[in-house]
């Protein structure tokens, strides 16, 4: 059983992490970042971020161009970054910056 303090920490933790979702996808949208070094950051945040949600960060990329990027390598709009293999990562990494 949780305590309330426990599902209070969660809930900060959780807003936490939503908040730097937002900001990596500001960074990339902005060019500060790539797809490249958001993948290779390993950090507890990004590990969460949903591949899809990335992709269409990037300026001129909406849903299509992402999911006909991610169907190639048939990987999930869905899938977490830090559920993708190391070849998957680089195969996005390589194909969303040659486009």
């Amino acid at each position: 059983m949780t305590t309330a303090e426990q599902r209070l920490s969660a809930l900060v933790q959780a807003n936490r992490t939503k908040a730097r979702h937002c900001e990596i996808r500001a960074e990339v949208k902005a060019g500060d970042l790539t797809v490249a070094e958001v993948l290779y950051l390993h950090s507890e945040e990004v590990e969460t971020m949903a591949i899809g949600k990335l992709l269409r960060a990037k300026p001129w990329w909406g849903k299509d161009k992402s999911a006909r990027l991610l169907g190639l390598l048939r990987i999930s709009d869905t899938r977490k970054i830090g559920e993708l293999t190391n070849r998957q990562a680089a195969m996005v990494a390589d194909l969303s910056e040659g486009t």
